[in-house]
């Protein structure tokens, strides 16, 4: 299977570094675009991360065997996530739910990510299925990825539910919850500075893995959230599944059940995809429904 890991708006491609090494490491191609410059300007920028992501993605198919690095930020038209973020433990999201890490990073260096390519090698020859997988505020980014791609599945790990009828936008809640936090020239803070600094400490207890993730966090424009990410009509593929960590996600793990998805629970917190990569790693593959996965029971 090819994977195609897609970080959310408010935090970089580090967040998917250690599941990328896991799923290289079971012999699957695996990409992580790197969508940090893709948030600038707001206006359009769902449109732009997902051919980002095709991009990548086509040239990750078209190199030769070998680690394969993830795809360098992507250029002033990227992009990354849309519905809102709340507390690391969750968020007032577009689809009625929690986004700790609703939106993309900005220009900068490959970073740590790059590691994830290099993790992230090429097991399987081109033309295998194609999975993609969004994290948090990413979640409403997959319906657009899925398109440009042609994925045969699509998996959500704690992430956003895209609207089932017109595009998604973020709720009122989050937009509430947005209009309280202090703007510098129009933008917002950094995602971990929303909170409490203990907050993150508790998501990631590596200091070392958690600079890493923190020194990619974007300050989104404000009117970053007030864009609209549309649905095409090729939505949703042939496989969709979703796998739930933190209560932050509670409501979207039951509206995935609702239209019918295989929801997955492996309990614990937002960012466990970091700190428990190689149980994540079994729960997308049991999802993509590969032989090879494993783990905790179908709600």
């Amino acid at each position: 299977m090819d994977f195609l890991l897609v970080h959310p708006p408010l935090l970089g491609p580090a967040v998917w570094t250690p599941c990328a090494a896991e799923l290289a490491a079971a012999g699957h191609r695996v990409a992580v675009p790197d969508l940090r410059n893709a948030c600038d300007p707001p206006a359009g920028w769902a449109e732009r991360a997902a051919a980002a992501v095709a991009t990548a993605h086509a040239a990750d198919s078209a190199g030769p065997a070998g680690p394969a690095g993830p795809a360098g930020p992507a250029g002033p038209a990227g992009s990354a996530g849309s519905a809102g973020s709340a507390g690391p433990a969750g968020s007032a999201g577009s689809a009625g739910s929690a986004d700790p890490a609703g939106s993309a990073d900005p220009a900068g260096p490959p970073g740590p990510a790059a590691d994830a390519a290099g993790a992230a090698g090429r097991g399987e020859p081109a033309g295998s299925e194609v999975v993609v997988v969004g994290h948090s505020g990413a979640g409403v980014l997959l319906p657009l990825v899925a398109d440009r791609v042609g994925a045969a599945a699509a998996i959500f790990v704690d992430a956003l539910v895209p609207a089932a009828d017109g595009p998604t936008v973020p709720s009122e809640r989050f937009r509430d919850f947005l209009d309280q936090l202090p703007l510098t020239e129009g933008r917002l803070p950094r995602w971990s500075d929303w909170w409490d600094p203990a907050a993150m400490a508790e998501q990631v207890p590596d200091a070392e893995l958690r600079g890493r993730i923190e020194a990619e966090q974007p300050r989104l424009a404000r009117a970053f959230y007030a864009e609209a990410v549309p649905v095409p009509a090729s939505w949703p593929p042939g496989r969709v599944g979703y796998l739930q960590l933190s209560p932050a996600y509670d409501a979207d793990a039951a509206e995935a059940a609702a239209r019918g998805w295989p929801v997955r629970s492996l309990p614990g917190r937002h960012l466990d995809l970091v700190t428990r990569p190689a149980e994540v790693a079994g729960e997308i593959l049991t999802l993509a429904g590969h032989p090879g996965g494993g783990g905790h029971p179908c709600r």
